[in-house]
Formats: structure tokens, C-alpha cells, sequence
């Protein structure tokens, strides 16, 4: 018998759920707000590295990355970002240095980015997310 009267294998599964349940939090912590550009959906994320894409199609003026990217994705695997692109998601919102990836599940803008690049601030409500231009104070 093992950690309170569970054998080794009802520990190993007990702990696999959980493992499989923070990963789950992690991905809905991560999805939970999502800006819609036509038939693509994205999610802001405060936690990224950088901001990331498996849909081709949203690219205009791709170009290759002077040096390949590896990211670590929340299942373990790693990717190696080696293209990158503008992607316009609002006629006021474009997304600079996208990397492109065939293995990633998810459209991510990286917030802190996002901040910086456009010049605005990104607020969480409990079922939204504003973006808003710091010089206009417009939404965006």
C-alpha cells in the first residue's frame, strides 16, 4: 500500500488528473478573452512570449526569421518558429513580428506586446477584454 491507502498505481492516476486539470486551468486561463477577425479567433495572453499564429492565412508580408525561435508550449512540446509576419486584426490593430507555427492550437496575441506596439492598454473584466488607445483614450 502506498499514501494512504492507495496503491502506486491509484497514486499515479490520482496525480495524473491532476497534472491534466492545471493543464485544462492553464488553457482556460489562456483562452478566456478572444478578439474575433473574421473567421479567426484570438486569444490575449498575458503569459506569452510572443505573439503566435498556425493560421497562414492571416499573414501579409511573411518573412524568415534571421535566427530560428523555440517555444515551449503548456503540453511540454517545443516548436521551432522559423517565419514570422504583420497579421491586422482591427483596422486600428496590427500585430507586428507573428510567428508562424504548424504545431500550435491557438491564435495568441501577447499582450505586453501588444502594449507596447499600439501604444494602448488592455484591461480584463470578468466576461471582456478592452483595448484602449492611451493617446486617444479610444477603444480600439
Amino acid at each position: 500500500m502506498g499514501f494512504a491507502g492507495f496503491t502506486q498505481s491509484q497514486l499515479d492516476q490520482l496525480f495524473g488528473l491532476f497534472k491534466e486539470r492545471q493543464s485544462l486551468s492553464m488553457v482556460e486561463k489562456m483562452t478566456n478573452k478572444f478578439l474575433h477577425t473574421g473567421h479567426i479567433q484570438w486569444g490575449f495572453d498575458s503569459g506569452a512570449s510572443h505573439h503566435m499564429t498556425s493560421n497562414y492565412a492571416a499573414f501579409s508580408h511573411v518573412y524568415n526569421l534571421s535566427l530560428p525561435i523555440i517555444i515551449s508550449q503548456l503540453d511540454g512540446q517545443r516548436s521551432t518558429m522559423k517565419q514570422a509576419s504583420m497579421v491586422k486584426l482591427e483596422p486600428d490593430i496590427q500585430l507586428k513580428d507573428v510567428l508562424y507555427t504548424l504545431t500550435f492550437k491557438y491564435n495568441l496575441v501577447f499582450t505586453q506586446k501588444l502594449v507596447i506596439d499600439e501604444n494602448c492598454v488592455v484591461s480584463y473584466g470578468s466576461n471582456f477584454c478592452a483595448t484602449r488607445d492611451l493617446t486617444s483614450k479610444m477603444l480600439i
